[in-house]
């Protein structure tokens, strides 16, 4: 089994390779800009140990919508469009983080047998469909804020 710090070099070199836009955050979180001179959305890509039996996790998530205001009804809206989405998605889940107002896309890929190919595709896809989401997803709560817009991102 590869090891995290491994697979986080490869990430690297991978995304780095292809002229992703590219951030360290810390050790472990690089934080990718999503394509196109438009884009809203970034997406946060963090190597982690999964279970023993599954080895080195790979897990990308974009920050649809931030600094959702957690008022009862609010909250109400978001669990119940973050359903319609996840019955509908066939990549990533999408999950309101209620105690941090944040509203993301994420999905995990098995590091060991990373290919390039698969990791590109993933962040393409993952940090489009956030960008194409977030003023969607903004009208229908009336509160939030877009990644690049907010005051304080969260990660």
């Amino acid at each position: 089994m590869a090891t995290r710090e491994a697979v986080n070099q490869q990430v690297f070199g991978i995304l780095t390779e292809q002229g992703v836009p590219l951030k360290k955050l810390d050790e472990e979180t690089l934080v990718a800009q999503a394509p196109g001179e438009d884009a809203t959305a970034a997406v946060f890509v963090d190597v982690l140990d999964g279970p023993p039996w599954v080895g080195v996790v790979i897990r990308l998530r974009a920050p649809v919508l931030q600094d959702v205001a957690p008022t009862d009804e609010t909250q109400a809206k978001a669990v119940f469009l973050m359903n319609n989405l996840n019955v509908d998605s066939q990549f990533g889940r999408y999950v309101y983080h209620g105690d941090k107002g944040l509203i993301s896309l994420e999905y995990e890929l098995l590091g060991d047998e990373l290919q390039a190919s698969e990791l590109l595709a993933s962040l393409i896809l993952i940090a489009t469909r956030a960008d194409q989401l977030d003023e969607e997803l903004k009208e229908y709560l009336g509160t939030g804020s877009r990644f690049f817009e907010s005051d304080e991102p969260v990660a």
